[in-house]
């Protein structure tokens, strides 16, 4: 039973690592889109409308709050 404990335990934290890489991987493209863009001002609004991983899940977790749903199937 420990084992079994044990081996969902591991396949939770590294399901939550793999989502984080994944995000972090799309956000880095998205952030070298900005940097393709010439104009200083119009740059620097795009760098900062990319959110962070952490804020990317506080968001996901107040819409999931308010439909009333889990993000489980």
């Amino acid at each position: 039973m420990r084992k079994i404990i044990l081996w969902l335990s591991c396949g939770v934290v590294l399901s939550a690592c793999s989502a984080q890489t994944w995000y972090e991987g799309s956000r880095q493209s998205a952030l070298n889109e900005c940097q393709k863009i010439t104009d200083s001002a119009e740059r620097i609004r795009c760098m900062q409308n990319i959110p962070s991983y952490q804020d990317y899940q506080q968001k996901r977790q107040e819409l999931n709050l308010e439909s009333g749903t889990n993000g489980s199937k």
